[in-house]
Parts: C-alpha cells; sequence; structure tokens
C-alpha cells in the first residue's frame, strides 16, 4: 500500500501561515519577489514547507519504524518542527536545515527523488523551492512574464555559476572565497544596469536638469518626480475651458510634512498651479465628487460626469497640466528629506516635447465593450497613453538603449574567458554571445518591472 504523505494528515498551519505573513508584509533585499511584480506571488517559505510535507511519509504510515502511537507523534512534531523552520524565509540560507530536509525526502522516496513538475509556475516559488530541496525541477506557464520571471529566477543566471564578472572594471577580479557562485554575474547585472541609465541620462539630458528651490542651501535642488493632471474641456457649454481631473489637492500627508497644491487663475484667465506647505485651506473643495470619474470644473462649479469624461478621452484625448514637482530639500543629501515646489512653465513645456514612436505606442491587448469601466473605455487605447510624454520618452530610450548594450557585453564577454560562440541563449549556449543576453534579460525584466511603477495610473 502506499504510504500517506505528511500533508495528508496534518501540518503546522499556524507556524506556516504566519511564517508567509511575515514574508509577504515585508520583502527583503535579495528575495526573488523583488525582480519582478508577479500578481500571485506565493511565499517561497511556505511553498517549501508544503512541498517538504508533500513528499515525507506521515509516521503513521510506516509502523516499521514508528511502531506505536507514541514514537508516531514525536516523529511528527519533529517533521512539524523541520516544517515549521522550512516556512521562514530568514532560514533560506541555512544549509543545515536543508541538508536535514534533503536526507529526510531522500529517505521517504527510497533514495529515488521525484522529478518536480508545476504545470503553472506562476511567480515560480514551487519550483524555485523544490530546487533547493534538491529536486530536479521545472517550471511552465503559458503566460510570458511568468515563464521568463521563473527562468530568471531558477535557470538562466545559473547556467553562468562560479564565473567572473566581464566589465572592464572587474576584468581582473576573481570570485571571492565564500561569495555567491552567482556574483559575477550579478556584478555585471549591476555594472551593466548603471551604464544604462546613465546612457538614458545623456540621451535626454534636458528632461531631468535640475530646478530652481527656494528650501535647497544652494538654491537648486534635483527633482524626484514630476506630478502631472490629466485636464478635459469643461462639458458645460458656456464654460467648456481646461479644467484638471485632480482627485484631491494634498500632495503629502506625512507626518510634519504636510504639502498641498492649490489652483489660482491668472490674468488672462488661464489655470495656473502653486505649492505650499501645510494642509489645504477648508474653502478649498476638492474636484473629485463622489465615487467613480466625477469631477468638478475649476472654473464653473459644473460637474463634469463619467459619461463627459469617457467621451472627452475617446473623442479628443487627454491635455496634461504640471502641477507641481517633487525634488530632494539638499541634492547633496539624499536623505534630506523631500520638498514639492511650483510646476516652472519650461519644464511644463520641455515635458511635453517627447515624441511618440517605440514599443510604448503598442496597443494594449484588450478588447472590452464600451461601459465596462476599463480604462480603454476611456480611450487610453495604447501603452503610451498611460504614460506622460516624459515618461514615454524615457521608457523608449531604455529599450532603445539596451539594445544597443547587447553588443558590448558580447565584446567584454569575449575578451575575458568566454568562449567566441554563436549559440543563443533560448539555444542552450552558454559563450559570450549567450552571456550577453543574459545580463541584457535581467535588465529587461527591470525596465518592466519599472513600467508597473512609472506611469500615470500608479499611486
Amino acid at each position: 500500500m502506499q504510504s500517506r504523505k505528511l500533508i495528508e494528515v496534518a501540518l503546522p498551519l499556524e507556524a506556516i501561515n504566519n511564517a508567509g505573513r511575515r514574508e509577504k508584509a515585508v520583502p527583503k533585499k535579495g528575495h526573488p519577489a523583488t525582480m519582478h511584480l508577479w500578481w500571485s506571488r506565493k511565499p517561497l517559505g511556505v511553498a517549501r514547507a508544503v512541498t517538504f510535507a508533500s513528499l515525507v511519509d506521515d509516521p503513521s504510515s510506516r509502523p516499521d519504524r514508528f511502531p506505536d502511537e507514541t514514537a508516531q507523534t514525536a516523529e511528527r512534531q519533529r517533521l512539524f518542527d523541520i516544517a515549521g523552520q522550512l516556512a521562514e524565509w530568514d532560514q533560506t540560507d541555512n544549509a543545515q536545515l536543508m541538508s536535514i530536509a534533503r536526507r529526510k525526502i531522500e529517505e521517504d522516496c527510497d533514495g529515488d527523488l521525484p522529478i518536480f513538475i508545476d504545470p503553472f509556475c506562476g511567480g515560480g516559488a514551487l519550483p524555485i523551492e523544490g530546487l533547493r530541496l534538491g529536486l530536479d525541477s521545472l517550471g511552465v506557464d503559458l503566460n510570458p512574464v511568468a515563464a521568463m520571471v521563473t527562468a530568471g529566477s531558477i535557470a538562466i543566471a545559473q547556467r553562468f555559476a562560479n564565473r567572473p564578472a566581464v566589465h572592464s572594471s572587474a576584468r581582473s577580479s576573481k570570485l571571492g572565497v565564500g561569495g555567491s557562485p552567482l556574483d559575477g554575474i550579478a556584478d555585471d547585472v549591476r555594472h551593466y544596469g548603471q551604464d544604462l541609465a546613465g546612457r538614458v541620462q545623456a540621451a535626454m539630458p534636458e528632461a531631468y536638469r535640475p530646478v530652481q528651490s527656494p528650501h535647497s542651501p544652494s538654491g537648486v535642488s534635483v527633482p524626484v518626480s514630476y506630478l502631472w493632471a490629466r485636464t478635459i474641456a469643461c462639458a458645460n457649454p458656456g464654460c467648456g475651458r481646461e479644467t484638471p481631473l485632480l482627485s484631491t489637492w494634498w500632495l503629502s500627508k506625512k507626518k510634519r510634512h504636510h504639502w498641498h497644491a492649490r489652483p489660482a487663475i491668472s490674468d488672462d484667465g488661464k489655470l495656473e498651479f502653486t505649492v505650499h506647505q501645510g494642509a489645504p485651506p477648508t474653502d478649498l473643495e476638492d474636484l473629485k465628487v463622489g465615487h467613480g470619474a466625477t469631477f468638478r470644473c475649476v472654473f464653473c462649479k459644473e460637474v463634469n460626469g463619467p459619461d463627459d469624461v469617457r467621451a472627452h478621452g475617446r473623442q479628443a484625448g487627454y491635455g496634461a497640466r504640471l502641477v507641481a514637482i517633487q525634488a530632494f530639500r539638499d541634492p547633496t543629501k539624499r536623505r534630506s528629506g523631500r520638498v514639492y515646489l511650483d510646476p516652472e512653465a519650461d519644464i511644463e513645456a520641455e515635458g511635453r516635447l517627447a515624441g511618440k514612436g517605440g514599443p510604448a505606442d503598442g496597443p494594449l491587448a484588450m478588447e472590452l465593450p464600451q461601459g465596462s469601466g476599463n480604462i480603454i473605455d476611456y480611450g487610453l487605447s495604447t501603452f503610451g497613453d498611460l504614460l506622460t510624454p516624459r515618461q514615454r520618452r524615457m521608457m523608449n530610450s531604455f529599450v532603445e538603449e539596451l539594445h544597443g548594450l547587447e553588443d558590448e557585453i558580447e565584446k567584454a564577454a569575449r575578451a575575458s574567458s568566454f568562449a567566441e560562440s554563436a549559440a543563443s541563449l533560448s539555444e542552450g549556449g552558454i559563450g559570450a554571445r549567450a552571456y550577453a543576453q543574459a545580463v541584457v534579460t535581467y535588465l529587461g525584466l527591470t525596465i518592466s518591472r519599472m513600467a508597473n511603477r512609472v506611469t500615470t495610473m500608479t499611486i
């Protein structure tokens, strides 16, 4: 009779659940989850504990080893203790614990370890932890993001383990004793990532130039972000003026760090914004009215409903106005705190100059009926529509510069210790070309991860 596994009888659920909550609540530096967002990522420690419990026998199934209930209870508690420790992410580097778990799995599988296959691997938690427990793991997913994230976690870098970095400043260095086998490729990803950022900055130097700041000792500061608002023409036939779709005038509600924006009407009747410290005045009404896309016109106070906003977006598109600039208080001390500054007309104008074209103008792969409330229903039909002109230019620049970086990495790899091979990464190559593609793959994942945050749709 086939033995019953521990997971079929009992689990230390409280210990596993608590460990999973801790891991998800405080992602740590170096955690695979930080490589790229996956919407339904499972805590790695929990995946490890569940995999262990699925492979080891419950003591009641082995009367040859544990003949009575007392012996079975004691052994089950020992397995609970192991599973509870495995569930803790902080125990990932505990070599002794992993060795104990592997030996127990081997013992209960008669020394013939099963092949671990996850046909819906998602973020790769189960295959990652299957490998960590000594199993030959395979993760498969139809979603290309999931497949790439899993490959990046368990296969791509590992192919180049124990190889030194190839960039020029590391050419003569060797992997340190006691370091990770992946230190070399990790160093190259860091180096070429900084190189990539420098190339983008050089390609658009005016985009993030210093700004005037009365709060900085030097009078100038470095921008952290630009806060824009979409605009529509007021649907009131007697008005028709530009009104922002702003949910709140608050810029920061942090304790002892309150900032807000205010609208102002210039002498020629145009809308302007000013930035102030403290809470908004009580007589400054929010433009957003209730739930949904319902906004009050800043000029005539007429309410523009969701149908008005949708119609404007689909027919004319949205305008954009710079509301405030967030900057470092002291650009020489990044921990000096942040301040908010009035928008400058020339900076707002520069922010509109980014041309179209490139990957950002690809269509959003969604076909939903009008009235669904989806962003496409509001006239946002391309990836570029989710970005400000400055963001669009920056994301396009990152992609363009990344393409040019691959040849440089391959050249450096050939000059280092890698063989000159035409085999690509997807063909199983381990030479200079495949290595360059591996580094570029991780940088591409970084750009994709950045795209989740650097949009007009994020908080």
